[in-house]
């Protein structure tokens, strides 16, 4: 009795860890598939398992969102804009069509892309670290609905750093959302 007590209190103390803003954002967490586990990357390759969500009812149980992990964007920004640039190989017709593609597909399926809050991701293109505003206003400007952003190569002793890195673009996102973004 005594080792189920305990479990239950270790649930509840890292229950009330949980730090969150009250923006009437992304209450319940995010359900979909990430490419980097599921073997498979590129536009054609998200539309398809976006399909699988809808054919399989899995889009009205909440997986909403495909997510693109490393690799869907070139190893260089745009030389005039800055803007991260997608692999046109993998997503020819760019990542606003995939986005109003997938929206079309079912209950609100929407795109997922991954970056890294350093100046370099971990497949070696372009990090975040000093286009923060930047990178959060084109991704809102596309459609991307969820945006992963690990501390690839950010040392975490550096705390005032890390904060530094992750504020600009949540305060941008913030900012510019209408509260009922899923």
């Amino acid at each position: 009795m005594f080792r189920l007590n305990l479990k239950i209190f270790s649930l509840n103390l890292f229950a009330t860890s949980v730090v969150a803003l009250n923006n009437g954002l992304a209450l319940t967490p995010p359900c979909g598939l990430n490419s980097y586990m599921a073997g498979g990357s590129g536009a054609a390759f998200l539309s398809a398992q976006a399909d699988w969500f809808v054919s399989t009812g899995l889009d009205k149980l909440c997986f909403t969102t495909v997510n693109s992990d490393e690799g869907w964007e070139l190893r260089a920004r745009n030389a005039s804009t800055g803007e991260l640039v997608a692999d046109p190989a993998q997503y020819p017709a760019g990542i606003p069509a995939l986005v109003r593609s997938l929206a079309a597909k079912g209950v609100g399926i929407g795109l997922g892309l991954y970056g890294a809050a350093s100046g370099v991701t971990c497949g070696g293109v372009s990090g975040q670290l000093g286009y923060e505003e930047l990178d959060a206003a084109t991704l809102l400007r596309w459609g991307v609905r969820y945006w992963k952003s690990d501390n690839w190569s950010v040392s975490t002793r550096t705390t005032p750093r890390t904060k530094k890195i992750h504020d600009p673009p949540k305060q941008t996102l913030t900012q510019t959302l209408p509260p009922s973004t899923p």
